[in-house]
């Protein structure tokens, strides 16, 4: 068949673009028709060009008839019928416990919710469920995570739902034997980190990795890496009745070492991708980016390719150069390469759990960058620039020094004006920046002055007969 449903994207793809992929995940597409399990075969053959079938081979007569002809644009994904309730790994630093976080669309809720639909978690299709939760607005949030704790081991859990009574196999835990590490890329930057379970085959260098492996007792031994694999921290911890060892490590090199390490946990080592949201400033609620402009600006180090890395239409994808592009944001845009994942969601102002971090107002003449692990940068004419920790930068009245910690800008240090000087204050400037005397007239001292200093400096210049020009252009103006 030549189309199918990408559960990544959540959009009709077509095999073609599908193929371009680096990875072809398990579990990613599904029968546009039937919500069965389908993969990409031809990916790479000269001869056929590239399709999907079905695993089991029960529904491809049935189905490419059905669904041979509809085009991805056209195709509304709530229609779909997928049979994946979408579901994702997760491990929380904070409770040192295991979790999936499932959401739904809000057309979903709205049916799941009608139809009394019960959700249901199993350790295997013949055992019981373990875990059940009524599918409806008091335990869902359209398009937003409802996170289920993992109180009972298995590699494999079982997800369902009483409306279709399908279980989906979600591959959790690598191995079922001690020392297959399971590896989740962490979230964020804060020391109680959430991690989210890695789906593809690969891993990526530069990349924080959260890796996880079973251990027989909680005193057992950390790993041994080479210097290319740099660990961040180390902890042990039990749940579920087992002992685990965590290491949150980043890959820093792609050299034969580290490859034959990643691939003795089952993986592949490869470049990663890098994606950014350039504009609009975004407030990140539940790994989501929530904008309110009908535009966002991305760059991708990979051409952004409508139905084959972003979920939106062929017109709503605008190219500006090699590494930036325009994306119409009409509802939510999801991008995914490799490593490079982005959710973005339109909303008219963030909502109502979400705080709001105060920015503190500075103003200062000069600045010296401070040590406290944060980034600042300086904006000017010139453009943006970082500033180093000790470098001092002298503010103008066009310049503006923000301080971020992490992604959020903490505080603004903006130009101060010097105060406005008057009496004594004054005269003493003017006395120390301006020099020259004029012949001092006595009608001077007719007119009003603003304070003694200054009366007390006209008598001095009566018996001089001098005055400083730009203390007697003041008098006469009236500023002193």
């Amino acid at each position: 068949m030549e189309k199918a449903y990408d559960t990544f994207l959540q959009t009709v793809v077509t095999a073609k673009l599908a193929a371009q992929n680096d990875e072809l995940d398990p579990y990613r597409y599904e029968c546009a028709n039937c919500g069965e399990e389908v993969f990409v075969a031809a990916a790479n053959s000269s001869s056929v060009i590239p399709h999907f079938r079905h695993r089991r081979g029960n529904n491809d007569v049935e189905c490419e008839n059905y669904f041979g002809h509809i085009q991805p644009d056209g195709a509304d994904q709530r229609e779909l019928k997928s049979q994946s309730d979408r579901a994702e790994g997760y491990f929380d630093k904070n409770t040192a416990m295991f979790w999936l976080g499932i959401r739904y669309g809000e057309d979903e809720l709205d049916i799941y919710e009608e139809n009394g639909a019960l959700l249901e978690l199993k350790t295997s299709t013949r055992e019981p469920a373990f875990f059940a939760m009524s599918i409806n607005r008091l335990n869902f949030a359209p398009d937003a995570p409802t996170m289920i704790p993992l109180e009972k081991f298995s590699p494999d859990y079982y997800l369902s739902n009483s409306l279709n009574g399908n279980n989906r196999k979600l591959p959790f835990f690598r191995s079922n034997d001690v020392g297959a590490p399971t590896v989740f890329k962490i979230l964020g930057h804060d020391s109680d980190y959430k991690a989210k379970l890695t789906r593809g085959a690969s891993l990526y260098a530069n990349v924080p990795y959260l890796v996880i492996f079973r251990i027989k007792s909680p005193g057992a031994n950390e790993q041994a890496f080479p210097e290319e694999i740099r660990v961040d921290d180390s902890f042990h911890f039990e749940t579920m009745d087992r002992s685990f060892l965590g290491m949150a490590v980043t890959i820093e090199s792609l050299s034969n070492q580290a490859k034959k390490i990643v691939a003795s946990w089952g993986y592949g080592l490869e470049a990663s991708e890098k994606l950014t949201l350039l504009w609009p400033p975004a407030a990140v609620i539940d790994d989501v980016y929530a904008v309110s402009s009908d535009y966002a600006y991305i760059y991708a180090s990979f051409e952004l390719k409508a139905h084959g890395n972003v979920n939106v239409r062929h017109n709503c994808v605008s190219r500006i150069d090699e590494t930036s592009a325009r994306i119409a944001v009409n509802s939510r845009v999801k991008i995914f390469k490799k490593n490079a994942e982005m959710l973005i969601s339109k909303r008219a102002r963030p909502p109502a759990a979400f705080d709001e971090l105060s920015c503190a107002e500075n103003a200062a003449n000069s600045f010296q960058t401070p040590d406290d692990g944060g980034s600042h940068f300086i904006f000017n004419r010139s453009g943006v620039k970082a500033l180093k920790c000790g470098q001092t930068a002298v503010l103008t009245p066009r310049s503006l020094i923000k301080h971020y910690q992490g992604r959020y800008c903490l505080a603004k240090t903006a130009y101060r004006p010097p105060e406005e000087l008057i009496g004594e204050d004054l005269l003493i400037d003017v006395l120390g920046h301006f020099k020259g005397d004029v012949k001092f007239d006595e009608t001077i001292l007719k007119r009003p002055v603003s304070d003694e200093a200054v009366f007390q400096y006209l008598k001095k210049c009566e018996a001089t007969g001098l005055i400083n020009a730009a203390v007697k252009r003041l008098i006469e103006e009236g500023e002193l």
